[in-house]
């Protein structure tokens, strides 16, 4: 996003569940965007596993505004 639209981001590693967390804080500015981006190679035939915690404050929406996505694309 254009710097007026973005958030902080920081990698918190003070977490006593994980070995750290991806963290995207906002202030009093309206219209706030962000979000962050993650490629892993997957192979075929193999399993993976995906899992998200999420903690929100301050917004209306959570399931809107918090959400984990994930894209298959194949190779082309």
């Amino acid at each position: 996003p254009r710097d007026e639209l973005r958030p902080r981001f920081t990698w918190d590693t003070t977490s006593e569940h994980s070995p750290g967390s991806l963290v995207i804080s906002g202030d009093e500015r309206e219209g706030l965007m962000g979000n962050w981006t993650r490629t892993i190679p997957v192979e075929a035939g193999r399993y993976y596993r995906f899992s998200v915690g999420r903690k929100t404050q301050g917004v209306v929406l959570p399931r809107r505004t918090a959400v984990a996505r994930i894209l298959w694309l194949d190779a082309a």
